[in-house]
C-alpha cells in the first residue's frame, strides 16, 4: 500500500457525539470492515467510480449516499453487491462544483468521505 493515511476530520453533532469522519480527498483507499473502498477520480468531474472488496459474508447490497457539506441528503443509489472485488459507478454531472460527502454502507459498517466536485 503506497498511500498515505489521509488526514481526518471529524464532524460531531450538538450534543458532541461523533456521527462521522472525513478524509482528506485523493484516490481514497480505506478499510470497510475487513475489506477496502477506493474512491475515484479526485477531484470527480462527472462520474464517482467506487470499488469495494469485501469479505465472505458481507451483505448483498451496499447503500451508496452523497451529501451536501451542510449534511443535506442529494443522492442515494443502492447497489448488488458480493464478497470480493465489486465496481460501481454514480453519475455527479448534474451537481454543481464544490465540496460534498460520500456514505458508503455495507450492513452494520460504514464510511464517509469528503470528494469535490469539478465541471
Amino acid at each position: 500500500n503506497n498511500l498515505a493515511k489521509p488526514d481526518t476530520v471529524n464532524f460531531n453533532d450538538y450534543s458532541g457525539n461523533q456521527y462521522f469522519t472525513v478524509s482528506q480527498p485523493n484516490a481514497i483507499q480505506d478499510a470497510f470492515g475487513t475489506g477496502n473502498l477506493w474512491l475515484y477520480p479526485s477531484p470527480v468531474n462527472h462520474t464517482l467510480n467506487f470499488s469495494l472488496n469485501l469479505p465472505q459474508g458481507s451483505d448483498s447490497y451496499t447503500t451508496a449516499s452523497i451529501y451536501s457539506i451542510q449534511g443535506a441528503l442529494l443522492k442515494e443509489t443502492v447497489f448488488s453487491v458480493v464478497s470480493g472485488e465489486n465496481h460501481f459507478q454514480m453519475n455527479l454531472s448534474d451537481y454543481p462544483e464544490g465540496v460534498y460527502l460520500v456514505q458508503v454502507k455495507n450492513g452494520n459498517v460504514s464510511r464517509t468521505e469528503k470528494i469535490m466536485i469539478v465541471n
